[in-house]
C-alpha cells in the first residue's frame, strides 16, 4: 500500500478506506499555494485503486470537495474523469478549463453549462492556429460555437470578436437579437482581401419575432449598415438549380427604397450571372416592380446571346 508523508509529524499509512475527515486533517491547515502543491504531490502518488475511492467518496461530498475530486483527475491527467467537470459552476469550469484537454462530448456539454469558459478557449485556439489548421479547427468546432451563442450572448459575441469563422449560420440567428452589438463589431473587422467589406451569413428563412423586433428597434440608418454586413446564407444548391429561394429577410425589414438601394449596392446596379446565383436571396426580397427592373435587363442580355 502506497503511503504519504503528512505535513506534519511522522509518515502514516492511508487509511483504508481514504476519508474526506482525514484528507482535511492533513492539508486544509496549508496556506493555498503549499495545499495545492502538496495535493498534487499526494494525488500522484495514490495507487490505483487508492485513488479511485479517494474520488468516489470525494465526488459524493460538498462542492469544496468536488472541487478537490477534480483537482486530483487533473494532477493524474484522468481524462475520463474530468467529464465531471460538467457537474461543477461556471466559475469552477472557466478555472480549470484552460489547464485541461476535455473529450469532445465534455466540451459540447460545457458549452451548455459554461458557455463563455468555452467560447474563451475556442477562441485562444482558434488564435493559435493558422491556414488549413485554422479551416479544420473551425469544421470540427462549429457546432460547439453554435451552441455556446445560442445559450449565451455575451459568449457568442466573444466570438464573433475574436473567432468570426466560427460564427455559423444558426449563432449568427442568435446573435442578431442584439444587432446593435453585432453592427459594433462587424464594423470593427478588417477588409476581405480585395476590399470586400466582412459579411456574416445566418440561416434563410424567416427570423424570429424576437430578432425581427430588436432589428426593427435600430435607427433605420444603423438598420441599412448592418444589412450590409449581414445577409442570408444561399439556399444550398440542388445540382445547377439553387431551389427555392427565401428572400433575404433581414433586407425586408428595410423600406422599399432603401432595400432597393442596398441590392443595387451589392449587385454593382447590374445582376449578372455570378449575382443571380448568390445573391437571388436579396433580388427576391425586392418589392415585385423594384425586382423586375433589376431582372429584365439582365435576361434581355440572356435572350440576345442566345439568339447569336
Amino acid at each position: 500500500m502506497a503511503t504519504f508523508d503528512a505535513p506534519h509529524g511522522p509518515p502514516e499509512p492511508q487509511p483504508q478506506p481514504l476519508t474526506r475527515a482525514w484528507l482535511k486533517s492533513h492539508f486544509d491547515s496549508l496556506p493555498f499555494p503549499a495545499r495545492s502543491a502538496a495535493l498534487a504531490r499526494y494525488g500522484r502518488a495514490l495507487a490505483p485503486d487508492a485513488y479511485a475511492a479517494l474520488h468516489t467518496t470525494l465526488d459524493a461530498g460538498d462542492p469544496g470537495e468536488r472541487h478537490t475530486a477534480l483537482f486530483l483527475a487533473v494532477t493524474r491527467r484522468d481524462i475520463d474523469t474530468v467529464s465531471l467537470l460538467t457537474a461543477c459552476s461556471a466559475r469552477t469550469a472557466a478555472t480549470w478549463l484552460p489547464r485541461l484537454e476535455p473529450p469532445a462530448g465534455v466540451l459540447s456539454s460545457l458549452a451548455r453549462t459554461a458557455p463563455a469558459a468555452v467560447a474563451a478557449r475556442l477562441a485562444d485556439e482558434y488564435a493559435a492556429r493558422t491556414g488549413q489548421e485554422q479551416q479544420r479547427y473551425v469544421r470540427g468546432h462549429r457546432i460547439v460555437a453554435t451552441t455556446v451563442a445560442e445559450r449565451d450572448a455575451e459568449a457568442g459575441l466573444l466570438l464573433l470578436r475574436r473567432a468570426p469563422a466560427l460564427v455559423g449560420e444558426r449563432a449568427a440567428v442568435a446573435l442578431l437579437r442584439h444587432p446593435a452589438a453585432v453592427l459594433k463589431i462587424v464594423r470593427a473587422v478588417p477588409p476581405e482581401p480585395g476590399g470586400r467589406a466582412p459579411v456574416l451569413r445566418f440561416a434563410p428563412g424567416p427570423l424570429p419575432p424576437s430578432v425581427r423586433r430588436a432589428v426593427l428597434a435600430l435607427p433605420r440608418q444603423e438598420l441599412a449598415e448592418l444589412v450590409r454586413f449581414c445577409r442570408a446564407a444561399p439556399v444550398r444548391k440542388r445540382g445547377w438549380w439553387q431551389g427555392q429561394v427565401t428572400p433575404d429577410a433581414l433586407l425586408r425589414l428595410l423600406p422599399p427604397a432603401d432595400r432597393l438601394r442596398a441590392v443595387q449596392e451589392r449587385t454593382g446596379g447590374a445582376v449578372g450571372e455570378r449575382t443571380f446565383l448568390s445573391d437571388l436571396a436579396a433580388v427576391a426580397a425586392l418589392e415585385p416592380d423594384d425586382r423586375a427592373a433589376l431582372l429584365v435587363p439582365w435576361m434581355d442580355r440572356r435572350c440576345t446571346a442566345a439568339e447569336r
